[in-house]
């Protein structure tokens, strides 16, 4: 119906909580067979729990 022009975005509390959605789109996607992947935006670097740092720029490719 939106001849595949559809845009979305989810607004989070906190980076964690936005990291964690965009894992979840992704495997989602995946399992659709989507041609697509979701993007992640923050500002900053976050620091994962294996004491290894994460960026957009690291998550998105």
């Amino acid at each position: 119906m939106l001849d595949g022009t559809t845009k979305a975005i989810v607004v989070c509390e906190d980076i964690n909580s936005a990291v964690r959605y965009y894992y979840v789109f992704c495997k989602y996607c995946k399992t659709k067979g989507y041609d697509f992947k979701p993007l992640i935006a923050f500002s900053g670097e976050k620091m994962d729990d294996n004491g290894g740092f994460k960026s957009e720029v690291k998550i998105n490719g």
